[in-house]
């Protein structure tokens, strides 16, 4: 697999949104107080940035033309959610001045250009943006204690960990359903074992978590679905790993070696971007989206399409 140039990246995202859905061209923020001191999505190259922002989550709606975003606004701490094209053009944009500053809430991508996200990891209410329209009220969770949001299966999955009554903590996968309080465990992994993120392919038949056994362990990358099969890695520092749409291989962020990488099932690597990222995710339609590590100026989501040797 390698990277396509940079004029058949564009070409093929700008006949992907030729036959987008009638969407609202609004970016105008909803949910608010007040006006949302957001000054946009800005056109960098192959990339896009906002002013004063730094991007933590990135992911494809099933359909692979629009990215949900959740960024960090530097001045006040607090999280933006969007839903926008390769192009920077917002369908929809979110941020609440009542929720107080703290880690970026968990954010993905659904059907229906769809964004789900925890306005705090703090508070249990979990939102939605259905076609770019306004936020609504999806559920409500009994605990908050959510880490990682991902579209899988026709449901919301969420990485969930749980105490006992000794306050021994568990990682689970759970299934959220709309407007219940309860949720469906999908998977439960060992006392000993730390879920660390969770990520499904475009169709959402695969579900990929990296787990280890602790600080200073080595990670597993597992994917489930109609089967299972696990890969280690190369490294220490690595992210989240990511299915790619035919369930070939993994693409994830390979800290030590400052790139996004792809792993095939045999445990074979190779360098897509030579870039460190915070995030990583190839869309159905094959392009990546990475937000870049730039702690010097404001980060940026970029796309690179990817093609199959």
């Amino acid at each position: 697999m390698r990277l396509t140039d940079k004029q058949s990246l564009w070409a093929i995202v700008t006949a992907a949104l030729a036959v987008s859905c009638n969407l609202p061209a609004t970016g105008s923020p909803s949910g608010s107080d007040g006006p949302s001191a957001s000054q946009g999505l800005v056109v960098d190259g192959d990339c896009i940035r906002a002013a004063g922002e730094s991007f933590d989550v990135v992911s494809w709606t099933p359909d692979g033309l629009h990215v949900v975003l959740g960024s960090t606004r530097r001045s006040d701490g607090l999280t933006v959610v969007r839903t926008a094209e390769p192009s920077g053009r917002t369908l929809f944009e979110y941020s609440d001045p009542s929720i107080p500053g703290g880690p970026p809430a968990t954010v993905t991508a659904g059907p229906e250009t769809s964004a789900f996200w925890l306005q705090s990891r703090d508070q249990p209410e979990v939102w939605r943006s259905k076609g770019g329209g306004p936020q609504e009220l999806f559920a409500e969770l009994e605990t908050p204690r959510v880490s990682y949001f991902s579209w899988g299966n026709n449901a919301l999955l969420a990485l969930e960990t749980v105490a006992d009554a000794d306050g021994q903590e568990t990682d689970r996968i759970i299934s959220i359903q709309e407007g219940r309080k309860s949720s469906d465990v999908v998977r439960e992994f060992g006392p000993n074992t730390v879920a660390e993120s969770l990520a499904t392919s475009p169709d959402g038949a695969l579900v990929a978590v990296a787990v280890s056994h602790g600080p200073g362990t080595p990670v597993l990358f597992q994917v489930s679905g109609a089967e299972e099969w696990m890969v280690r890695p190369p490294g220490t520092l690595v992210g989240e790993p990511s299915p790619l749409p035919d369930g070939s291989g993994l693409v994830y962020e390979n800290h030590d070696a400052g790139s996004v990488d792809m792993i095939t099932r045999d445990g074979i690597r190779s360098e897509l971007v030579h870039t460190d990222a915070s995030w990583a995710r190839v869309s159905s339609r094959w392009v990546l989206a990475y937000a870049t590590l730039e702690p010097a100026a404001e980060n940026r989501v970029c796309f690179a399409s990817l093609k199959r040797s």
